[in-house]
């Protein structure tokens, strides 16, 4: 038996327990144990690590489009800017031959 599970029977012996009752407790709750999925805290330090990952990679990838579509939207809009001037530009010069 393991430390652990000495000073565990020791316990309940001083709470009321006597020796056989402490030792089936400390043996059932052992073998819940053993028979539950058990979560530890490398496991889920591991998991959160892959999901930062996960998030960061979805979220460079989001920004990514974000920022696409405005330089997109961006040159658009200079060029109809540059082709509106270039109108004008055209429409005061064809104004001012014409007179």
């Amino acid at each position: 038996m393991s430390i652990r599970i000495l000073e565990m029977i020791q316990a309940l012996g001083k709470s009321g327990f006597t020796a056989p009752q402490a030792e089936g407790i400390v043996q059932q709750t052992m073998n819940a144990r053993e028979d539950s999925d058990w979560v530890t805290k490398i496991f889920l330090k591991v998991e959160l690590a892959e999901l930062k990952t996960e998030l960061k990679t979805e979220w460079v990838r989001e920004m990514t489009k974000l920022e696409n579509n405005l330089i997109k939207r961006i040159v658009g809009w200079q060029i109809g800017t540059i082709s509106l001037v270039l109108r004008l530009i055209l429409g005061l010069i064809y104004f001012l031959h014409s007179k």
